[in-house]
């Protein structure tokens, strides 16, 4: 799963310490949806048409891994504001899936840092982006007094959130 992606994160996408980066984590919303109404294929379509549109926003030295599923995360020198600019115009259009217009719904956490662990990094993104996803607001920065501080790696929760969504 997602150990790969995270030692590809820690070694390019945070390896420049000192450097300013941002961590942005993306979540698609109703893919499921798309995946019942449609079909699988529509929700493949419709994660590739995600992941062109991230890939837009992120430059030459900057990294874009799918983290699993539906998450996305990209490591960018650019700045919160500018990043999540940025991020809003690359997904404010529909795509077309399986015939049909859809919008591009993600949740987005960003999380500065300078260089250190990805674990952490992508914890705290992560965190950001449920507090984004919560709220519907699409975009949300880190806020450790709003939405805590990840657990150490190796270490899951006894019950995370989406093992509490109700069917």
């Amino acid at each position: 799963g997602d150990l790969l992606a995270v030692d590809v994160f820690q070694e390019q996408g945070l390896a420049a310490a000192d450097t300013a980066v941002t961590v942005a984590f993306c979540d698609a919303d109703g893919l499921k949806a798309i995946n019942t109404r449609l079909s699988h294929t529509a929700g493949d379509d419709y994660l590739a048409a995600l992941a062109q549109r991230l890939a837009h926003v992120v430059g030459p030295d900057d990294l874009l891994v799918r983290l699993g599923g539906d998450e996305f995360a990209i490591a960018t020198t650019q700045a919160v504001g500018p990043l999540a600019a940025a991020l809003g115009r690359a997904l404010h259009a529909p795509a077309v899936i399986a015939g049909e217009t859809l919008p591009l719904r993600v949740s987005v956490g960003l999380f500065p840092t300078t260089g250190g662990d990805a674990h952490t990094a992508l914890g705290c993104a992560e965190a950001a982006m449920r507090t984004a996803k919560q709220r519907r607001s699409f975009i949300e920065r880190y806020d450790p007094d709003r939405d805590g501080i990840p657990l150490p790696a190796g270490i899951r929760p006894s019950l995370r959130p989406r093992d509490q969504r109700v069917p």
